[in-house]
C-alpha cells in the first residue's frame, strides 16, 4: 500500500513537469532582439488603459485618442509628458478638465505655437518611462519633457509586491507573448492573492499586509529610478532636449479633507507610503538636477488647503487638475521662447 502511493505520488509530481518540459520544447521561439535590446523589450509597454479595473469608468472618463502627430510645424513648440496616471490625467471629469489640456491652454497665452502631447500610461514607473522617451517620445521632436512620476516606483513594489523596477503588469504582458509556464501561472496565482488581501485591506480599519517595507527594498527602489531618471537625462542631452522632473502631489495628512484622510487610512501602508515618499520623491529630484533635468517639487502643493483636491491618495480631482497645471506652467513658461 505505501509502495502505491508512493508510486502515485511520484506521478503526479512528474506529470506537471513533463507537461512543462512538452510546451517549452513545442514552445516559439522568443521574439528577436530589437535593436540589440534583450528580447523582454518589446512587452515592457502597452497601448491601451486597461478599463475592466477598478478605475475603469474613470479611466474611461479620460481615456487618451490616438496620437499619431505629423512633422513639427515651423514654430510649434512641443512639450510631451511621462509618467503614470496621475500624468495621465486620472481624476479628472472628463479629458478638457485634465491638467496636461490646461497646461496647453494656460501656455498659449504667452506662446501660440505650444502643443502638449502626452504619453503618460497609468501604471508606468520610471522604467517605462524611459522606454517610452526612447520609443515614442523622441519621435515626436520634442522642446521639452515633463515627467510627472516617481511614486509608482514606490507602490508598487509595497503594495503589489513587485520586484523594484519591474514594469506595471509585467507578468500579464509577457502571458501574451509566449505560453505561460507553471512558474507563470503560479506567480499570476500569487498576484490575484495579493490583490484580494489589498482589497480586503481597503475595508478593514485597520491595513496592513505580510511585508512591510524594509530599508533595504527603499533603498533598491530609490537606486533604480535614479538609473533611469540618468539614462533619461542622457538621451534627452543627445537630442538637445530639455526636461523637467515633477515630483507628484500626495495627500497631506495634516491638511487633507476628511474623505482624502478616508483614503490614506483605507490603503495598506498608508502611513508608512505618507512618511516615505516625500524623502524618496527628494532623493529624485536632487538625482534629477544633478543629472541636468530641471525640477519641480509638488509633493506639498496643496499644504495648507482644506478643500478636497484629491480622488484618493494621488490622483487628483478637477480642482487639483488646475492647480498642477499652474504649477506647472509657472515653471515652463519662462523658458518657451
Amino acid at each position: 500500500m505505501k509502495r502505491r502511493r508512493l508510486t502515485a505520488l511520484l506521478l503526479g509530481c512528474a506529470l506537471p513537469v513533463g507537461v512543462e518540459l512538452l510546451v517549452r520544447a513545442l514552445a516559439p521561439a522568443p521574439p528577436p532582439a530589437l535593436l540589440g535590446l534583450p528580447p523582454l523589450i518589446p512587452y515592457l509597454m502597452y497601448d491601451e488603459v486597461p478599463l475592466d479595473c477598478q478605475f475603469g469608468a474613470a479611466f474611461q472618463a479620460v481615456r487618451l485618442p490616438p496620437q499619431a502627430l505629423p512633422p513639427k510645424p515651423p514654430g510649434e513648440v512641443r512639450v510631451v509628458i511621462l509618467g503614470g496616471s496621475v500624468a495621465y490625467g486620472l481624476g479628472a471629469s472628463g479629458r478638457a478638465s485634465c491638467y496636461d489640456r490646461i497646461l496647453e491652454r494656460r501656455l498659449r497665452a504667452s506662446c501660440p505655437g505650444i502643443r502638449v502631447i502626452n504619453r503618460a500610461k497609468p501604471g508606468y514607473n520610471t522604467t517605462q518611462c524611459f522606454l517610452t522617451l526612447a520609443f515614442e517620445a523622441l519621435g515626436d521632436d520634442p522642446d521639452w519633457v515633463v515627467m510627472v512620476d516617481g511614486f509608482n516606483d514606490l507602490i508598487l513594489p509595497l503594495a503589489l509586491d513587485k520586484r523594484p523596477g519591474d514594469p506595471f503588469l509585467l507578468d500579464e504582458m509577457k502571458a501574451k507573448i509566449r505560453p505561460a509556464t507553471w512558474s507563470d501561472r503560479a506567480r499570476a496565482l500569487a498576484g490575484k492573492i495579493r490583490t484580494l488581501q489589498l482589497l480586503a485591506a481597503w475595508r478593514t480599519p485597520k491595513p496592513s499586509l505580510p511585508k512591510p517595507p524594509t530599508p533595504e527594498v527603499l533603498a533598491e527602489i530609490r537606486r533604480i529610478a535614479v538609473r533611469n531618471l540618468g539614462l533619461m537625462a542622457d538621451l534627452l542631452k543627445a537630442r538637445g532636449v530639455k526636461g523637467l522632473m515633477v515630483a507628484e502631489p500626495i495627500v497631506n495628512r495634516k491638511t487633507c479633507s476628511k474623505e482624502e484622510r478616508a483614503h490614506l487610512d483605507g490603503l495598506p501602508w498608508g502611513e508608512d507610503l505618507a512618511r516615505e515618499y516625500p524623502p524618496h520623491a527628494r532623493a529624485l529630484l536632487e538625482a534629477a538636477r544633478s543629472s541636468g533635468w530641471e525640477t519641480l517639487d509638488a509633493t506639498d502643493l496643496f499644504q495648507g488647503i482644506p478643500e478636497r483636491r484629491f480622488m484618493d491618495v494621488v490622483h487628483l480631482l478637477d480642482p487639483g487638475q488646475e492647480a498642477l497645471a499652474g504649477c506647472i506652467a509657472s515653471a515652463l513658461g519662462p523658458a518657451l521662447p
